[in-house]
């Protein structure tokens, strides 16, 4: 129950999780079933019980002395009561104290019916059963309504060990209630799985109980060879003393009923001889008795019969088997008269086992445990039934929940997938447009090339009044630069002078014709390469400082370092170089912010220049 209770709650938090839009529906659910699995799934067992019942199986002494030791009014839970009580009730069974009452078991039964562990409920079932078969009440009727509970859980639980004193416990029933065949069975299945859960000794015991209900069933033979068979293995070392004698009490048995009694006697010897350490019961008191009387050992028989008489039980087996040994010592000695007065007890308490037998009614028990179990099967029959008709309402409403939600959030994402096409859309326009305007723009640049061209003659006129300039100026540096400088005044006011005159197009043609030759001559590598030698001359090797010291430039940026040097105006630079105005400073900050970081030789030298 606490796993499908956790089940159900994990399944609650995903999807609460996973669809936002049932989040208020679920988040509460979820949190409920939170809380009771936590409370469902959380036991606790007291220090001192645990520790008992580690050692039960092993020690059972240590586990007794542990749970004495134990204060009741300590136990607050009714899961601590319930445990404390099957715990005390298996230890005192394992240490042989007497029980003379099922009612502390019935708290653990009661309780691990309903709650705990499985293997705690097939234990309180198992002793329970115990107790009534073992005591002195002999409710077989009621103990194999325990038994057959807690058989039937050792079989779920898969425990061999479990199983083979499960089935112990049925056979001894059955056995009790002249049920001879089912008890074998159930025998053999408990020799089996002692044998397979490595119960060397209870595997042994049980042979011994097969051979009591072999004997049972007239099958007189195989019941002493397998008594035979278990009294050699008991022998064999280590020896075990208390097998051989359980062993040698349904022989002796046996053997007078089949009329050995050579071998009857040999064993009633060794069984009174050992009387004290064996515990001899008042039935086999009471067969050493007749054996003797056989043998004609008066003395014995008498003491045997004082003893069978000391230990009698009053039920009605040990009572038949009591007066049915007097009856036969009686009759060979031709006393009638006594034989049938004991012979009429006889009688009597086989009627009266008859009567408890027929009262008790075993199989009508076991009648109505099938019933109960077939009760319990159909409720659970219906159950399934009721959480399928839920399943098959829930889910489908869940599903449609689900398509629901996948509708809605499909329906936005195609609703903002439209808003974002609409919106490459109008970029789109917005593009072409800014296209038209660029291809406007190029169109006017080479309108205004073609008018530049018109210059050349104006420039190249003016190049040559300013290389008509004597090299042999020898003058301070401040003077040369100055000079340099002043032989380009001229070009560099008429490609002013053209920029300003855009408005008057027949004074701007006429300039235009004037310098576009010269231009055109300054943008050839010949000339490009006489400025450069210029400014190595008189700017102290500038260029070939510039192009050794500074690597990373490339050839373009030179050249526009060069224009830059030899004092041409950022127009004029523009015009050589083909660039727009807006770009030539962007460069040239661009070029200078470079030499700086790279951090050159020359470095002032460079940047002083970029002017």
């Amino acid at each position: 129950m606490n796993t499908v209770i956790l089940k159900i709650c994990i399944f609650a938090v995903i999807f609460n999780y996973r669809f936002m839009t049932l989040r208020y529906i679920l988040g509460p659910i979820a949190l409920v079933l939170v809380s009771i699995s936590l409370v469902c799934c959380t036991e606790r067992t007291l220090p001192v019980l645990a520790e008992a019942d580690a050692v039960m199986e092993s020690r059972p002494d240590s586990a007794l002395a542990i749970l004495e030791g134990v204060d009741t009014a300590a136990l607050d839970r009714e899961s601590d009561k319930a445990l404390y009580a099957l715990l005390m009730t298996q230890a005192m069974v394992k240490t042989d104290r007497p029980i003379e009452s099922d009612s502390l078991i019935c708290v653990a039964r009661d309780y691990f019916s309903e709650h705990g562990r499985e293997f705690d409920r097939m234990r309180a079932y198992f002793y329970h059963g115990y107790i009534l078969v073992m005591g002195n009440s002999n409710s077989y009727a009621q103990a194999i309504e325990c038994a057959i509970p807690a058989y039937d859980i050792s079989l779920s639980l898969d425990d061999d060990y479990w199983r083979a004193k499960c089935a112990e416990l049925l056979a001894d029933i059955y056995s009790n209630s002249y049920h001879y065949e089912e008890a074998l069975e159930y025998r053999r299945e408990a020799a089996d799985y002692y044998n397979r859960a490595g119960k060397i000794a209870n595997h042994r015991y049980s042979l011994a109980d097969m051979a009591s209900e072999l004997g049972a069933l007239d099958q007189k033979t195989r019941a002493i060879t397998l008594l035979d068979s278990v009294r050699v293995l008991a022998a064999t070392s280590p020896v075990d003393s208390n097998l051989i004698a359980y062993s040698e009490s349904p022989l002796l048995d046996l053997c007078i009923d089949n009329g050995d009694v050579e071998k009857a006697i040999h064993i009633a010897h060794d069984l009174y001889n050992h009387r004290l350490r064996y515990g001899l019961s008042s039935s086999d008191y009471s067969r050493l008795a007749y054996v003797f009387y056989v043998e004609g050992r008066m003395s014995e028989s008498d003491s045997c019969l004082n003893n069978a008489h000391e230990k009698f039980q009053k039920s009605p087996g040990a009572m038949t088997v009591f007066y049915a040994s007097l009856a036969s010592m009686l009759s060979k000695e031709k006393k009638y008269k006594e034989e049938k007065e004991y012979t009429d007890s006889i009688l009597k308490y086989q009627n009266e086992a008859i009567c408890e037998m027929f009262g008790q009614s075993i199989l009508a028990a076991q009648q109505k445990i099938n019933d109960q179990k077939l009760m319990d099967e159909r409720r659970h029959s219906d159950n399934l039934l009721r959480n399928l008709v839920f399943c098959l309402i829930f889910f489908p409403c869940v599903i449609v929940l689900i398509i629901r939600n996948n509708r809605i959030k499909k329906r936005n994402i195609e609703l903002e997938l439209e808003s974002r096409i609409s919106q490459i859309e109008a970029l789109s326009d917005d593009l072409r447009v800014s296209i038209l305007e660029k291809d406007e723009l190029v169109s006017s640049v080479n309108n205004q090339v073609v008018e530049i061209t018109s210059l050349k003659s104006q420039v190249t006129e003016l190049c040559s009044k300013v290389t008509a300039i004597p090299e042999s100026v020898d003058c301070v540096h401040e003077s040369i630069e100055y000079l340099f400088r002043d032989r380009f005044k001229t070009i560099n006011l008429i490609c002013n002078e053209y920029h300003t005159m855009h408005d008057n197009e027949q004074n701007r043609l006429k300039l235009i014709h004037k310098v576009i030759d010269e231009v055109n001559s300054l943008k050839e590598k010949r000339r490009l390469d006489e400025i450069k030698d210029l400014l190595n001359t008189y700017m102290d090797g500038i260029i070939d400082k510039l192009t050794e010291e500074c690597k990373f430039l490339k050839q373009a940026d030179i050249d526009f370092l060069t224009y830059i040097y030899a004092g041409f105006s950022s127009h004029a630079v523009c015009l050589f170089t083909d660039i727009r105005i807006k770009n030539f400073y962007n460069k040239r900050i661009r070029l200078r912010n470079r030499i700086e970081a790279a951090n050159p030789p020359s470095k002032i030298l460079f940047i002083s220049k970029i002017k």
